[in-house]
C-alpha cells in the first residue's frame, strides 16, 4: 500500500562552518517588531555562556530557522491571482509583497524565524565586541605532537592565535534549518512552533505576521511616542492575562479599538470587535471592509485619546486609572468623531478645544457613573445589601461598573449611552471654552445657488461675478462660512458668503475633527 502526504512545507538542515556562516550572517532579517519579540541583546556573561555551551557541543544541536524571502515572496504574488486589482485584498497582500521587496532590496535574503539571538551572539563574538568573562581552556599544538592549554577568557576573538581562530571557524559548525517552500501563515506557524518553551498567546500569534494591518500598526507604535507612554505609566491594570506589555497588550488594545471604530462606523456602535475580527484584520488579505480612511481615522482618534491622557502633565498614581476607563474614552470620541453617529444627538463633530479640562471632565464623570449603583441597594432600608454568607457588599451586576469589566453588546450599550447622556446634561458649561460642535454638513450646489442670490452675486470683498463665474465649469469661486465651522459655525444660508477660491483656501477652510 502507498501512503502520499502533502507538505505544506519543506525544509532542509545543513551543518555550515562558523567561518561560512560569518559571511551568511549580512543577508539574514531579524524583524523584532513582528516576526520576533523584541531583541533584549544577551550581555557578555549571557553571551559567554551561550559561547562555551557551542564550543562544548551543546549549542548546535538546536538548529537555527531560516526561510527563503524569495519563495515566500513568489507565494504572496501567487495569493493576488485571486483577486481585482479594487479588491482591499489585493491592496493589502501588496502591502506584504512590498514588505518582503524591501528586504531583498536591502541585502537580505533569509528571514530569521528562529534564533535571532544566537545569530547576533556568534557575530558580535566573532567580530570582537564581547570576550568571555568565564575560563574556556582549549589545545593548540605549538609543536608536533605536543599541545599547550590557551584560555580564551579575556581575550577578544581576534586577539587569539591565528591557528585558534582558524580551529572555530572552520571546525565549529551551526546547525542551520531552512525552509524552501511555506506561505506566510506557514512561518508564522513555524515561528510559534519553535517557541514552545515560552507559550504565546492569540494576539501574539496574529500580530507576527507582516501584513498591511499589522504593518500599519507597526509604524502608529513607532512615531506615535506619546501612545505608547500611555500604556507605560498611565494604564494601570495592563498585567492581565493578555495585556502584558512583555506580550504585545498595547499592540492587542489598540488592535481592539481600532476594531470597534471600524464597527462605528459600519452602524454597529455597541459591538466590541471579538477575536475572529481581530484575526481577520492582521491576515495578509485583511478585513475587506477596513478602509483607509478608517485606519486614518482611527489614528486621529487614538492620537487624541493619547493628548487627552498626558494633558495633565502629571502621572497618576499607580492603580487609579484602569483600562477600561480608556476603552470607555476612545468609545466616546468615536461618537464625537462622527456626525452620523446614532447616539450623538448633535449631528455634529465634537472638537476638542480644551484637552486638559475635557478630560478632567471625563476621569470625574467616569468615577461618578462607576460609584453610582455599584451596589445593590435595600429598597426598605436605602442601604447597601450584603451577602448573607461572606457578609460582603452585593455588586450590582447591570451597574456602569460591573459593565465596563465586559465588552459584550449590552455592556457597551450601556457604558456609551450613560457616558454621552452625561456629556449632554454638561454641554452648556463645556462649551464654554472647552468643546464646539462643528457643523460638518457639506456645501451642496443648493447652497451655492442660495450664497449668489443672498449676496447678490458678489464675493465678500464685494468683486461682481458673472453667472458663469460661480456655475461654470472650472470656476474659481468657494462658498465659504462667515463663521468658520470649527468655531461653531452652521452651514445654513445665512452663514455662507462667495469667495474666491485661492484667498478661501490659503487660510484653510477644513473642518477639523475634536
Amino acid at each position: 500500500m502507498k501512503v502520499r502526504v502533502k507538505k505544506k512545507i519543506q525544509a532542509k538542515n545543513s551543518e555550515q562552518p562558523l567561518s561560512r556562516f560569518k559571511k551568511f550572517i549580512s543577508r539574514i532579517y531579524s524583524d523584532e517588531l513582528l516576526l520576533q519579540r523584541l531583541l533584549d541583546m544577551w550581555n557578555a556573561d549571557t553571551g559567554t555562556s551561550h559561547m562555551i555551551a557551542f564550543l562544548e557541543g551543546h549549542s548546535n544541536i538546536y538548529s537555527l530557522v531560516l526561510i527563503d524571502v524569495k519563495k515566500v515572496l513568489a507565494d504572496a504574488e501567487l495569493k493576488l491571482t485571486d483577486f481585482v486589482k479594487t479588491d482591499e485584498a489585493y491592496k493589502n497582500i501588496e502591502v506584504t509583497i512590498n514588505y518582503l521587496k524591501d528586504i531583498l532590496k536591502r541585502g537580505y535574503e533569509y528571514l530569521c524565524v528562529d534564533g535571532q539571538h544566537r545569530i547576533d551572539c556568534y557575530r558580535r563574538y566573532l567580530a570582537g565586541e564581547f570576550k568571555l568573562t568565564k575560563s574556556f581552556i582549549i589545545e593548540y599544538e605549538i609543536e608536533k605532537d605536543f599541545y599547550a592549554p590557551f584560555d580564551l577568557k579575556n581575550k577578544y576573538f581576534h586577539e587569539l592565535p591565528e591557528c585558534i581562530q582558524k580551529h572555530i571557524e572552520e571546525q565549529y559548525k551551526v546547525l542551520i534549518t531552512m525552509i524552501e517552500k511555506g506561505s506566510m501563515e506557514d512561518l508564522v506557524n513555524v515561528t510559534i512552533y519553535t517557541n514552545l518553551g515560552e507559550p504565546w498567546n492569540r494576539h501574539e500569534m496574529r500580530v507576527i505576521l507582516p501584513s498591511a494591518f499589522n504593518i500599519w500598526l507597526q509604524k502608529l507604535q513607532n512615531k506615535n511616542a506619546l501612545l505608547m507612554k500611555v500604556f507605560k505609566d498611565h494604564i494601570s491594570d495592563m498585567s492581565g492575562k493578555d495585556y502584558k506589555l512583555s506580550k504585545k497588550g498595547d499592540s492587542l488594545m489598540i488592535s481592539e479599538w481600532v476594531g470597534y471604530i471600524h464597527n462605528a462606523y459600519k452602524g454597529k456602535i455597541y459591538a466590541w470587535p471579538k477575536s475572529d475580527m481581530l484575526d481577520a484584520m492582521a491576515s495578509i488579505e485583511g478585513l475587506k471592509t477596513m478602509s483607509k480612511k478608517i485606519l486614518n481615522d482611527s489614528e486621529s482618534i487614538i492620537s487624541k485619546m493619547a493628548e487627552l491622557v498626558h494633558s495633565t502633565g502629571i502621572k497618576p498614581k499607580k492603580g487609579v486609572i484602569k483600562r477600561s476607563t480608556i476603552d470607555n474614552l476612545i468609545i466616546l470620541l468615536t461618537a464625537f468623531s462622527n456626525s452620523k453617529h446614532s447616539v450623538n444627538t448633535f449631528k455634529k463633530v465634537i472638537k476638542i478645544n480644551d484637552a486638559r479640562k475635557f478630560y478632567d471632565w471625563f476621569l470625574k464623570t467616569d468615577l461618578k457613573l462607576r460609584n453610582k449603583d455599584a451596589y445593590v441597594i435595600d429598597p426598605t432600608t436605602n442601604k447597601i445589601m450584603k451577602n448573607p454568607t461572606t457578609n460582603t457588599k452585593l455588586k450590582n451586576s447591570e451597574s456602569y461598573n460591573s459593565k465596563c469589566g465586559a465588552k459584550k453588546v449590552d455592556d457597551i450599550t450601556l457604558r456609551l449611552t450613560m457616558l454621552f447622556k452625561e456629556f449632554v446634561r454638561d454641554y452648556n458649561k463645556l462649551s464654554v471654552g472647552v468643546i464646539t460642535a462643528v457643523d460638518d454638513t457639506p456645501v451642496t450646489s443648493k447652497d451655492r445657488k442660495d450664497a449668489a442670490v443672498s449676496s447678490d452675486f458678489k464675493t465678500i470683498d464685494g468683486d461682481e461675478l458673472e453667472y458663469m463665474d460661480i456655475f461654470g465649469e472650472g470656476n474659481d469661486i468657494d462658498v465659504e462660512h462667515t463663521t468658520a465651522r470649527r468655531r461653531g459655525g452652521a452651514t445654513d444660508e445665512d452663514n455662507l458668503v462667495l469667495r474666491t477660491a485661492s484667498k478661501n483656501r490659503s487660510k484653510g477652510s477644513k473642518v477639523e475633527t475634536f
